[in-house]
């Protein structure tokens, strides 16, 4: 291969600034035009800047004997380049059929998973893609037939993550011709995918008959418009998620529920700015891939409207609702607490993370919660504390369990209700009703965390009976 011409810096200055010396850097290599160009100029930069150049060549099987010399052909280039080198091979049309995948998006998806274990393997942070603008035009007109918002017509970033790679795409703002003049210019070697010519696939149709369509329709390159609609989608979409991350960062909390959001704040925002609001609190517990934008436009509806029920058919592992005026977005768990034992002096941790203390005492101190209301803050995500007294036999053992069908409860100055029913007047949320401890000894229910002590277990205002002794049950949430 002849020397590359230095006067020619663009290339390689789109390079410079995402390395650092020393550092382990890889690059997906197919073998075309783009990539192999790519390969040279990380080469000839790692003579300067003095990092590690991996080679990462996946071979789908697609086409057989040439898919095979693909695979050579990158293995001779790197030996030449004197460049490490790592390939695999894969049955891409049995992965797309397994997974209910088009060819392309099986081939994508596995490409990158692949990229990230090898990467992580040989602690490689970054991987070079050779993606360039005329793919970025590409990018945004099939992502635009297929309703794209903002985030979609905004295409490809520059460096973007997939499972903690760094995934950088020096020459996405650089037209093909450039890169087509250079590859004359230095008579590179590279290998043709005949793939590249079946318009059965959608970019390759994109390519071939729908841009020289438009191009003669417009009588003009609509590849550079496509490019600057990418870019004016980018900057338009970062900014509303500037300012819906500040929204959310300040109003929002983390509770059993899982990430809550007050109604009012939400309700005033602009329509936009919340739908961002839902998309961060699905991001934020890492469900971003799992909800679409009709997801996310039905959530909106519900959260805006009066009804307590929405009508979106989400994964069954996600629970959303309302609770005391905050639209919540969770995962469900299993709160459900067991059958433990406790003695006087001991405490226990729920799967919730309340944590259950029962201490001798001599005198009634002063009852925090006797009316449910400390589940509301619970839910909403604040730090809590519910506190009772009680009278009790000495060298007592106690059972902490969830509520169970007919569970019936009198709290001294109260009438006799059914737990159920007590539940619903305090409006607790279906996520957390299982995670309410109930206290029983003998099988009679002592207390029912959050509300007054059980009528017959006061503590009496004479002097403490024979056999007797007063308790504190604290109940501390975190």
């Amino acid at each position: 291969m002849k020397e590359i011409n230095p006067k020619f810096n663009l290339l390689i200055n789109s390079i410079i600034p995402l390395v650092d010396i020393g550092e382990t850097y890889c690059i997906g290599l197919s073998g075309g035009s783009d990539s192999v160009l790519l390969l040279h100029y990380l080469q000839k930069a790692s003579l300067n800047k003095r990092f590690r150049v991996v080679a990462l060549h996946l071979n789908h099987s697609l086409r057989n004997d040439e898919s095979e010399g693909d695979t050579v052909f990158c293995k001779d280039i790197c030996e030449a380049l004197n460049i490490e080198f790592i390939t695999k091979k894969v049955d891409i049309k049995q992965i797309a059929t397994e997974k209910k995948l088009s060819i392309e998006d099986a081939a994508r998806k596995y490409r990158y998973k692949w990229f990230a274990e090898i990467c992580h393997k040989i602690n490689a942070n970054s991987i070079f893609i050779a993606h360039h603008a005329d793919d970025q035009a590409e990018t945004v007109l099939m992502r635009l037939f297929r309703g794209a918002g903002l985030k979609g017509l905004a295409g490809m970033k520059k460096i973007t993550c997939f499972d903690k790679l760094k995934i950088l795409r020096p020459w996405l703002d650089i037209p093909r011709n450039i890169l087509d003049n250079e590859i004359e210019k230095i008579k590179l070697k590279y290998r043709y995918d005949s793939s590249n010519s079946n318009i059965n696939f959608d970019r390759n149709w994109v390519r071939q008959r729908l841009i020289p369509e438009l191009n003669s329709h417009f009588k003009s390159d609509v590849r550079e418009r496509l490019v600057r609609t990418a870019i004016m989608s980018s900057e338009a979409n970062d900014f509303i998620l500037q300012h819906a991350e500040k929204t959310f960062c300040k109003h929002k909390r983390k509770s059993l529920l899982g990430f809550v959001f007050p109604l009012d704040k939400f309700k005033q925002l602009h329509p936009a700015e919340q739908s961002a609001v839902l998309i961060l609190m699905f991001s934020s517990m890492d469900l971003i891939t799992r909800i679409s934008y009709k997801g996310i436009i039905e959530l909106r509806n519900f959260a805006l409207s009066n009804s307590l029920h929405c009508s979106h058919q989400f994964q069954e592992f996600i629970t959303i609702g309302k609770a005391y005026e905050h639209l919540y977005v969770g995962l469900k768990h299993n709160l459900k607490i067991n059958s433990a034992k406790i003695k006087v002096g001991d405490s226990f941790t729920t799967k919730s993370g309340l944590n259950i203390s029962i201490n001798h005492v001599e005198n009634r101190g002063e009852s925090i919660s006797s009316n449910g209301e400390a589940w509301e803050k619970i839910a909403l995500g604040f730090e809590t504390r519910m506190i009772q007294y009680a009278s009790i036999p000495k060298n007592s053992v106690f059972n902490i369990r969830s509520r169970k069908a007919g569970d019936r409860y009198t709290p001294i100055h109260g009438k006799e209700s059914k737990i159920k029913k007590m539940f619903i007047d305090a409006h607790i949320p279906q996520q957390i009703k299982n995670a309410i401890p109930i206290i029983e000894l003998n099988n009679q229910i002592v207390w029912v965390s959050g509300w007054r002590i059980a009528q017959g277990f006061q503590i009496p205002d004479n002097a403490i009976k024979k056999g007797m002794q007063n308790i504190e049950i604290r109940i501390n949430s975190f």
